[in-house]
């Protein structure tokens, strides 16, 4: 590959990154590289797909000029956001969509579930917290790698504690009108941005990890430094003049690492 470019490569998806200053020199870097992969595929007995191949410009200015990529022919549509391996990419990188997506089918699952865990009877909260489990899975896929810039806006933060406290007031069998902030500590549920962080620095403790430390022993260590955030953000929450139930709830179970 020439300089400035890069491919990442996974199975059946193949992603050609190019770095330019503007469109122009970024199709002059790019067609190439397409016309060479496309060659190499054709001589390996593989087929490209230019009907499925797409493309996002990733950059921080607010005027720009989109590049004509081509490959084998068929002119590459420049799209606002870019769906590779399940993460969605944006022009911004912000992230934005592929939070709200996956939030979306978080909520859909916990309602599905939410069938099979009324408020009254059925399972134990053991059991509940294990089916709550899937949609947190669902809406954290890929998170080490959006956690800084996803969590950035207080939009997307809301959008992942809202499909979070579906599952929290089914695990705990509560009422809708139960805080989210109350529902999280009562359900034992670490908010889901805490949660991306966490995972984030698990990831990255792990990649740097030369000692004999264990995996189990760096997630917990993690853990106690997601645990005191949460209880930062509990203790200010209780506080604040309108939180009348939180308070009441906060009174009962101050201490969140207990």
């Amino acid at each position: 590959m020439p300089s400035g470019v890069q491919l990442v490569a996974f199975v059946d998806d193949v992603c050609v990154l190019g770095i330019a200053r503007n469109g122009e020199a970024a199709a002059t870097l790019l067609n190439p590289v397409l016309e060479k992969v496309s060659d190499w595929m054709t001589s390996n007995g593989l087929k490209l797909a230019p009907a499925k191949t797409e493309a996002v410009v990733l950059t921080r200015k607010n005027i720009y000029v989109d590049p004509e990529p081509f490959v084998e022919g068929h002119a590459i549509p420049i799209k606002p956001s870019m769906r590779y391996l399940g993460v969605e990419l944006d022009t911004r990188l912000s992230f934005t969509k592929h939070i709200h997506q996956s939030s979306l089918k978080a909520s859909q699952s916990a309602l599905a579930i939410g069938r099979l865990m009324p408020n009254i009877g059925r399972p134990s909260q053991s059991k509940r917290a294990l089916l709550g489990s899937v949609a947190n899975s669902r809406m954290l896929y890929a998170s080490p790698a959006w956690a800084v810039r996803g969590t950035k806006t207080a939009k997307n933060r809301l959008a992942m504690s809202r499909s979070q406290m579906t599952t929290a007031l089914r695990t705990i069998r509560g009422y809708r009108t139960i805080s989210t902030d109350a529902s999280s500590v009562l359900s034992s549920m670490l908010p889901a941005d805490l949660l991306v962080h966490e995972r984030a620095r698990v990831k990255d403790q792990l990649a740097e990890q030369l000692g004999p430390t264990t995996t189990a022993a760096t997630k917990a260590e993690e853990r106690k430094i997601s645990i005191n955030s949460w209880q930062a953000r509990w203790d200010r929450s209780a506080a604040t003049p309108e939180a009348v139930g939180r308070r009441w709830t906060h009174r009962l179970l101050p201490d969140i690492g207990r």
